[in-house]
């Protein structure tokens, strides 16, 4: 007999416990794993300019958990190849990435669709010329911050070219007019499951973008930081038509003077909006800035609130999707159950 009842345990009670545990572990760990059959995985790869068959200089494969996992990095040989010993689950959700011309191109794809046969995949012819690309909308956020100035662009560009083509220079695919003295540019387009950082080169008052432009839309987003002073000057304008723009300023103390630009409502607190005339390529329309104390200024990103997931990461509903806070709730209250009713029976 136990010289200290009070810490005895049943035999039942262990087994219960050891159940609870063992489901608790189980759960992230089925969530977490990459591991699936090895398989062969048939491609073949169009160019959907031409219509012909096309080789591609790269392909990833990638599982899609909370952020895409590379499982497979090769240089495929011929158009129609194959990729060898996957690791692929049914049900898992794959992001397939290959290189043309330098230029990537995404599919999101489950396990299902990769193992059912050969995956055909498009790809572009790509081309310098500009013809029948624009910027249909255009978002300028401006924050007065202390010493600095925050500049954040949203631009949805079209690619309506026939025939359908990929734009793309690697010296600058287009030019956005920039403020002069902008440091700590970072621009992104979004078209895979994450941001794809661009190569940006500033030139006076024009910023290169070195962004592939495949046929559709394009979304692109430049953040930069600009010493402040008193009468700066922003520019608006592209080499690229620009259909529409919006202007968002804060705080409140932050004034804009400029010709044609009219004032709007806006449902993002703490800015003031307003909306500018369309520009033909190759236009600048000049924001004049002035400061007067006013409210503490919002660091809120406007253009990720509530911004929905790239449709290559939207659907989480399968396998890596994560394991939520109840189960370990839930399974901690078992754990007390048992404990206690375990303390009751040697009581």
């Amino acid at each position: 007999m136990s010289s200290n009842p009070r810490f005895e345990t049943r035999p039942t009670a262990v087994a219960a416990l050891v159940l609870v545990l063992a489901a608790l572990g189980a759960g992230p760990l089925a969530a977490q794993s990459v591991q699936g059959d090895p398989t062969d995985l048939d491609f073949a790869i169009v160019n959907a300019t031409t219509g012909e068959p096309t080789p591609v200089s790269r392909m990833t494969i990638a599982y899609l958990r909370n952020r895409p996992l590379e499982i497979l990095d090769f240089e495929p040989k011929g158009a129609e190849f194959v990729a060898p010993g996957v690791p692929i689950k049914d049900v898992g959700q794959y992001i397939i990435t290959v290189w043309k011309d330098d230029v990537p191109y995404w599919w999101s794809k489950r396990g299902r669709e990769l193992t059912a046969g050969p995956v055909t995949l498009h790809v572009f012819d790509t081309t310098r010329s500009t013809d029948g690309v624009r910027i249909t909308g255009l978002n300028v956020v401006l924050r007065h911050q202390e010493s600095l100035l925050a500049v954040e662009m949203m631009l949805q560009v079209e690619n309506t070219g026939a025939p359908q083509q990929t734009v793309f220079d690697d010296h600058g695919t287009f030019r956005v007019a920039f403020p002069r003295d902008a440091a700590q540019i970072e621009a992104t387009y979004r078209r895979g499951p994450e941001p794809t950082p661009i190569d940006t080169r500033l030139t006076g008052d024009r910023l290169s973008l070195a962004v592939p432009l495949t046929p559709g839309g394009n979304q692109i987003q430049i953040k930069a930081s600009v010493p402040w002073r008193e009468g700066l000057i922003v520019p608006v304008g592209a080499s690229l038509d620009i259909a529409e723009w919006s202007l968002l300023t804060a705080p409140e103390g932050l004034e804009v003077e400029a010709l044609e630009l009219e004032a709007g409502a806006t449902d993002v607190p703490g800015f003031a909006r307003f909306t500018g005339p369309s520009l033909n390529a190759d236009r600048n329309f000049e924001l004049r800035l002035q400061f007067k104390a006013g409210p503490a200024p919002t660091t809120e990103d406007v253009f990720t609130r509530g911004t929905p997931a790239a449709d290559a990461g939207a659907d989480r509903k399968g396998e890596g999707g994560g394991v939520g806070v109840l189960p370990f709730v839930f399974g901690g209250v078992l754990i007390i159950i048992v404990i206690a009713a375990a303390a009751r029976r040697r009581g």
